[in-house]
C-alpha cells in the first residue's frame, strides 16, 4: 500500500494524480439497476401461475434527480455495459472523496505554514 503524503508538494502531486484518474475514467452513469416482471391479467398465460415470476424480466435503470425518481429502461443486451457504467460511478465518487480528503489535507498544511509567519508579525508588533 502506498504511503500517505504528508509534504505539501506530496500532497499536491497526490492531488494531480487523482485529477488525472478522473481524467481517465471511461463514461459513467449513476443509478440502481432492477430487474422487474409483471403479470399481463390473462387466466390462461403462465404469469397467472401462483409461484410464476411473470413476463421479463424488463430492466430499469434509477436514480434521483433533483428530489425526484427518474427511470429509464435498459435493453436485455446493454445490463452488462449498464452495470459497468454504474461501477465506473462509483469509482469516480471514491475519487473525489479522496481528492476532498487530499484538499483538507493541503489546506491544514498551509494552515501551519502560515502560523508562525503570525507569530513573528505579532511580536514585531
Amino acid at each position: 500500500m502506498k504511503e500517505t503524503p504528508s509534504s505539501l508538494q506530496e500532497l499536491q502531486d497526490h492531488a494531480n494524480e487523482l485529477i488525472q484518474q478522473l481524467m481517465n475514467l471511461e463514461p459513467f452513469r449513476q443509478g440502481s439497476l432492477t430487474a422487474r416482471y409483471h403479470t399481463c391479467g390473462k387466466d390462461y398465460c403462465h404469469c397467472a401461475r401462483k409461484d410464476d415470476p411473470g413476463h421479463g424480466p424488463y430492466w430499469t435503470l434509477s436514480r434521483a434527480v433533483k428530489g425526484k425518481n427518474v427511470a429509464k429502461t435498459i435493453r436485455s443486451d446493454a445490463i452488462n455495459s449498464t452495470k459497468q457504467q454504474i461501477a465506473r460511478f462509483h469509482e469516480f465518487q471514491m475519487i473525489i472523496d479522496q481528492i476532498k480528503e487530499t484538499n483538507i489535507r493541503i489546506c491544514d498544511v498551509l494552515l501551519e505554514q502560515e502560523k508562525p509567519a503570525s507569530n513573528e508579525a505579532k511580536k514585531r508588533g
